[in-house]
């Protein structure tokens, strides 16, 4: 039941551009390492995107007092971040030995950002938002891309380095990690849903 409902109702045309996107990046970067810089940041904002779009629910209105419940909904939607969280894994994988990849530090900031877009998604699909994913992947791929441009001019330490990431670094995005891990967990949290409730009023 849960593969037939996620093969029905998640967005896959946007979630799938968003992961071939990142591993359009990854095979030119693969191909022309100088671009890395630009790519593999632009790759990991694709994913966590990808992230975003798992929780857009088109027919919240109707699927919203079915016997199933919003947290049966929801946990089988995050499941399907799965697809993504691979995506970026193999990303990583593929980054050229020439360039001399982080690839722990690199894994842990994808994983960090697509467990933050996914609990954020989760959170805004509980309070009955039908489509947070386009929102969520707009802020992501901006929060993940700003300091690129920012960073340098303010003279902050870039939070994607090409290089070895030092050991304060791992550990914000562990944070970082952590907060979204706490987001998910917030999302998922067992409680009343409204739409039954008021149907339940009415009867």
């Amino acid at each position: 039941m849960r593969l037939w409902y996620a093969r029905r109702g998640i967005p896959w045309i946007p979630l799938l551009v968003c992961c071939a996107l990142a591993l359009l990046a990854a095979a030119v970067g693969r191909r022309w390492p100088d671009t890395l810089p630009v790519l593999l940041p632009g790759a990991l904002a694709c994913c966590a995107a990808a992230a975003g779009f798992v929780f857009d629910e088109a027919a919240a209105p109707v699927v919203s007092v079915t016997p199933r419940g919003a947290g049966w909904r929801r946990t089988t939607r995050l499941c399907v971040t799965v697809v993504p969280l691979v995506v970026w894994l193999a990303v990583v994988a593929l980054l050229p030995a020439a360039s001399e990849p982080d690839r722990v530090g690199w894994s842990t900031a994808g994983v960090a950002c697509l467990l933050v877009a996914a609990g954020t998604a989760g959170l805004s699909a509980r309070r009955e938002v039908s489509a947070p994913g386009s929102s969520i992947a707009g802020l992501v791929c901006g929060l993940v891309l700003l300091p690129m441009v920012v960073g340098p001019i303010a003279g902050w330490a870039p939070l994607l380095p090409q290089g070895p990431f030092p050991n304060w670094l791992v550990v914000l995005w562990m944070g970082v990690g952590g907060l979204g891990a706490t987001l998910g967990a917030a999302a998922l949290r067992p409680g009343l849903h409204r739409p039954a409730g008021r149907l339940t009023a009415r009867a």
